[in-house]
């Protein structure tokens, strides 16, 4: 799960990345627990393991979350955005499905490894609505 929220106070650990409208976007896969209680893991190279919980205090607002992906794993390992608040994310997939649009630089998981895995690239709108997206690999 990516989602943005507005933090003012915030744990160290994770990899927030703080774009021009000031919000804060957190990159890891996350359980909600319930009011302000997050459970979360990391992407691999983040200092945080599985299973630990995250308390975001005070008072935070979440402003949306999806998922991105399809029917296998995905690591989700670079985010950044552009002046209009579009958000691109790049990572790695095993997915056969739901990576890229119709018309994308590349439109099929193209790895013949035997666990398959190529890189993927994707642009959501402000509101967390995929644009476009594309395997690439």
């Amino acid at each position: 799960m990516f989602f943005s929220i507005n933090l003012t106070v915030y744990t160290s650990g994770a990899t927030i990345y703080t774009f021009k409208d000031f919000n804060h976007y957190l990159n890891a896969y996350f359980s909600n627990l319930g009011d302000y209680i997050f459970g979360f893991s990391i992407p691999e190279l983040a200092i945080l393991s599985k299973g630990e919980t995250l308390v975001i205090d005070p008072m935070p607002i979440r402003h949306w979350g999806t998922y991105y992906g399809g029917n296998s794993s995905e690591v989700i390992s670079a985010v950044s955005s552009d002046s209009l608040g579009n958000i691109y994310i790049a990572g790695r997939t095993s997915s056969t499905n739901n990576i890229a649009t119709i018309g994308a630089h590349q439109v099929n998981l193209a790895s013949t490894f035997t666990i398959p895995t190529d890189a993927f690239v994707a642009k959501l709108n402000h509101t967390g609505n995929r644009i476009w997206g594309t395997y690439y690999g």
